[in-house]
Order: structure tokens, then sequence, then C-alpha cells
């Protein structure tokens, strides 16, 4: 394990920390304001977090609660998240063949299309294509374009492959 693997591990181990004091507090916070009638379910949560939280944190003994600021941890992980994607976006095509898609010979895609069918699937590219264009201006930017595009491919060629997916209309108009 490298040193920035390591790096990782523990920002993450910290972030599941802060998430356990973070849900603790807000817990309590419910307790506090909490009518008579919720207050003993409220309570029972709130310990339940303590004991949670108490259980995962015995292994860091110097662990001090977050601030309101983000933790170093945190950064830390958003530097190595950025670091990852800059590799790969050198070496790989993230709307074509993205790696995390793919395990063994099956590419998440192709399992998709077997298990909805070709209606099924055709609904699903639609709702791709609705969501990365949707969210282009937000998130994704000119990637969320082509890979509404990829999905957008991906539905014409269902469509035109399937005999259900063909409008009689159409028929009609192309041999004149």
């Amino acid at each position: 394990m490298d040193a920035l693997e390591k790096d990782y591990d523990e920002a993450m181990n910290r972030d599941f920390l802060d998430y356990l004091y973070n849900d603790r507090q807000h817990k309590f916070q419910l307790v506090i304001a909490a009518n008579d009638n919720d207050r003993d379910i409220h309570m029972d949560n709130y310990l339940n977090a303590v004991k949670e939280f108490a259980r995962y944190s015995i292994d860091y003994p110097d662990y001090t609660p977050p601030e309101d600021q983000p933790s170093q941890n945190i950064l830390r992980h958003e530097a190595w998240m950025k670091q990852q994607a800059m590799q790969q976006s050198d070496t790989v095509d993230m709307v074509n063949s993205p790696p995390h898609y793919t395990h063994g010979d099956i590419e998440c895609i192709d399992a998709i299309r077997a298990a909805l069918g070709p209606e099924g699937f055709a609904a699903f590219c639609r709702g791709n294509v609705i969501k990365y264009n949707f969210r282009c201006d937000h998130k994704g930017g000119v990637q969320d374009v082509e890979k509404a595009k990829w999905y957008l491919d991906k539905l014409i060629d269902t469509m035109r492959t399937k005999a259900e997916h063909t409008n009689p209309f159409e028929k009609e108009h192309k041999h004149r």
C-alpha cells in the first residue's frame, strides 16, 4: 500500500467517524426537541448512535470531533479522487467504455439489456438520455451530453432491431 492509498484509507476512516459523530449529535438534538410522546423513541435512537460511535472510535483514541470546516482528511480524499480522475481521463474512454461498468467479460449495459428485455431496455435508455441532459449544466458538462448521445444511440439501435418497436406509419412513407 503506497502513501496515497494509506492517506485515502485514513481519510475514509476519519470521514466515517465524523459521520457517526454528527449523526449522534443530530439524534441528540431530536431528543431535546421531541414532544413527550416521541422522546423515548428518539432517546433509543440516540443511545444506539452513541454505542455505534463508541464501537468504531475505540480504535482511534486520538480522534477529535469535526469542526465546522472540512477536515484535512476530506480535503486529502478530494485530492486523491481528482488525481484518480486525471489519471483515468488520459487513458480511459469514460463515455463508451468506463472501467467501473465492466466485470470480467460482461459489461453492465449488456446485463441490463438481458434483464430488462427490449422494451424495458428502451425505457432505460430514454431515462438516461433525460438524466444526462438534465444534469449536464450542473455536473458533467460535455461528458454528460456525450453520455446522453451514447444512450440515444443505444435506444435507436434497439428500436431499429426490434419489430415491436417499428412505427407502421414510418413504413408507409418509406415506400412512396
